[in-house]
């Protein structure tokens, strides 16, 4: 009896060890494939100078080498940089070869900067983000009206420590926290528009008052997902437009075919990782939208649970009558 018992908790222990070790062979095949950094001895050159906030250059005049502070802007963190999506290039990759030659050219502070699409666009490597698509709806953004400031794709995504990878999460809260972060680098700085733009732009608490529990919505969704046209096609939408055209309806939002489906929501369901269900919306840590995220089971069992209620009611009913 102790033989055979001994036997039936091996054979437990098996099978509970079992997933475990199916789990740890899955977690090697997703480790990421080692980087070879090929450009960072080529790179370091360039962040003796652009990584540090003092840096030093040689005075002919005077004979020798005296320290200088960096203008911050140009202060490049070299940790993010290796982090980022964009971690392979050298610096010359995208701007211009002279730089090697320091000091460097004052005309070298002209250089056209590359944008995404030149890199991306027509890359079948990238097709499914559609960057063409991209700068079709970016061209046609409100932004792109604006005459005293020119936008571009580096006003808005920072090329220096720029991480897609915030797209795949599934706590949808951070993408909100990122996304909107881009946006407030202008809309939530207090001067900023007035100085950069020559534009006086209300708060934004005070603008979207309209919205019941107003920091709760700012918290919830993006800009993008009110401000923006949805366009299918496109992962994440880039036709900023005018104010007056945002949406300020409930309906949008909060019902079963919900706009965040087409905007929020949308790489989770391309990539088939988010369940709609109230309770798979909450076990994963999505974001729930009352009136979006519905349960056709549940709905039922709810059906049955109140008409259970109503029958019982009316036995009650019937048998206070007869016993009167």
């Amino acid at each position: 009896m102790r033989k055979n018992l001994k036997h039936l908790l091996l054979l437990v222990l098996l099978a509970g060890m079992a997933p475990l070790a199916y789990a740890q062979e899955d977690a090697k095949e997703e480790e990421p494939e080692e980087k070879i950094y090929y450009n960072k001895e080529d790179n370091a050159t360039c962040f003796k100078c652009h990584g540090n906030p003092f840096f030093e250059e040689y005075n002919e005049e005077a004979d020798e080498y005296q320290t200088r502070k960096m203008f911050k802007g140009l202060i490049i963190d070299s940790v993010k940089y290796y982090e980022s999506n964009h971690w392979s290039f050298a610096c010359t990759d995208c701007h211009s070869y002279d730089y090697n030659t320091t000091p460097h050219s004052t005309a070298l502070h002209f250089e056209t900067m590359a944008g995404c699409e030149d890199c991306h666009g027509g890359d079948e490597a990238m097709e499914k983000y559609n960057f063409d698509g991209i700068v079709e709806e970016y061209n046609k953004s409100t932004h792109t009206r604006l005459p005293n400031y020119p936008y571009t794709c580096w006003s808005c995504h920072e090329p220096h420590s720029f991480k897609l990878e915030v797209r795949t999460e599934n706590e949808l809260t951070k993408v909100v926290a990122h996304d909107n972060g881009m946006c407030l680098q202008c809309h939530g700085m207090v001067g900023y528009s007035e100085i950069m733009m020559g534009v006086t732009l209300d708060p934004m608490i005070e603008i979207h008052s309209w919205l019941p529990g107003t920091e709760n919505h700012l918290r919830s969704v993006r800009c993008l997902d009110c401000h923006a046209e949805v366009r299918e096609d496109v992962v994440v939408a880039h036709n900023i437009l005018p104010k007056a055209e945002a949406i300020r309806s409930c309906e949008e939002c909060h019902s079963s075919d919900s706009r965040l489906l087409h905007t929020l929501y949308k790489y989770q369901i391309q990539e088939g990782r988010m369940e709609r269900g109230v309770f798979g919306a909450m076990s994963t840590g999505e974001i729930f939208v009352v009136g979006a995220n519905r349960n056709k089971k549940l709905n039922v069992l709810s059906l049955i649970i109140f008409a259970g209620l109503g029958f019982f009611v009316m036995v009650h009913v019937f048998f206070r009558i007869i016993k009167k």
